[in-house]
């Protein structure tokens, strides 16, 4: 477009000014035919089929994959059948359901922006800032980076439009229906936050090298820990339990700062932790008992703690 108007100005047209002026008026108007033809319809019917009564075959071979995975994730992570499933429950309503979608994947495409803030923060010598990487510290909020999005995931479970068929809770068996909130968190922990993770680690093993494996696992089980100290933290509905509330869902401003704080503060002692060359390694035990402690704790949540 800056040629267009150098153009324009100083009268002269030669071969690169063509070439970007080609350039500034076709990409725009190739890119709109390509989402209005192609990209829109496609994301429509993706966002729609779930809730039609059939899909095409191969959607449903799709799922019939995804299913057997949940399935063997399930019985490996799982140690009830509560637990089981409301694992497989989260999972597949998570997959279809077309508001929980709308509200949860926006806030995972937020990464990539943030990526490029916090380590290049603008446009200007990006290539020298590229290059300070691996003496830098940054790959810290690069691990911690995908716990931001997910822990959105947490409270957006409670809510369904179907929530009448959670008579169920009531009329099974449950002594425990801590059980069902940690096979809820187990399947958003396995579903979504582990894939960001591993794309995490693998760019910081690239940029930085072997040398932050230590750090890698140390934040895997911190972020763990964040997920269940929030799970802990909020109120505790049981999987798509209540009826969708703007008022409420719009009004947990509170519980989203103090989780912020608390990811603030892991990544504030791991940066000092950073300059003792052992602590890191000592404290990936630690936290991992720490894990396994707020996982009991949600496990024996009784019926007194739950709101119906």
């Amino acid at each position: 477009m800056a040629s267009l108007l150098d153009s324009v100005h100083s009268s002269v047209i030669d071969g690169p000014r063509i070439a970007m002026i080609t350039s500034a008026i076709g990409i725009p108007v190739l890119a709109g035919v390509i989402i209005v033809k192609y990209l829109a319809p496609y994301f429509s019917k993706f966002m729609s089929a779930p809730a039609e009564g059939g899909t095409v075959s191969k959607t449903q071979k799709a799922v019939s994959r995804r299913t057997g995975y949940s399935e063997k994730l399930a019985r490996l992570l799982c140690r009830s059948p509560y637990e089981y499933a409301s694992f497989l429950q989260v999972w597949k309503i998570t997959g279809r359901d077309k508001n929980f979608k709308m509200q949860f994947y926006p806030s995972l495409a937020y990464i990539p922006v943030f990526i490029f803030i916090i380590l290049f923060r603008n446009f200007k010598d990006i290539g020298a800032k590229l290059a300070a990487l691996p003496d830098s510290n940054m790959f810290l909020w690069l691990l911690y980076l995908g716990m931001f999005s997910v822990t959105l995931s947490l409270s957006l479970i409670s809510y369904y439009e179907n929530h009448t068929a959670s008579w169920v809770y009531q009329a099974a068996p449950i002594s425990k229906p801590g059980e069902l909130i940690n096979g809820a968190v187990k399947a958003l922990l396995s579903k979504f936050f582990v894939p960001v993770y591993l794309v995490m680690s693998t760019m910081t093993l690239v940029i930085w090298g072997y040398k932050a494996l230590d750090d890698i696992a140390l934040v895997g089980f911190n972020s763990i820990l964040i997920f269940y100290i929030s799970a802990l933290m909020s109120t505790h509905y049981l999987p798509f339990s209540q009826q969708p509330n703007a008022k409420e869902q719009s009004g947990k401003f509170l519980t989203v700062i103090l989780r912020l704080l608390l990811i603030g503060i892991l990544v504030g002692l791991h940066w000092l932790a950073l300059k003792v060359s052992w602590l890191v390694v000592a404290l990936i035990p630690v936290s991992f008992a720490a894990c396994w402690s707020v996982h009991q704790q949600v496990q024996l949540l009784p019926w007194r703690k739950i709101v119906i």
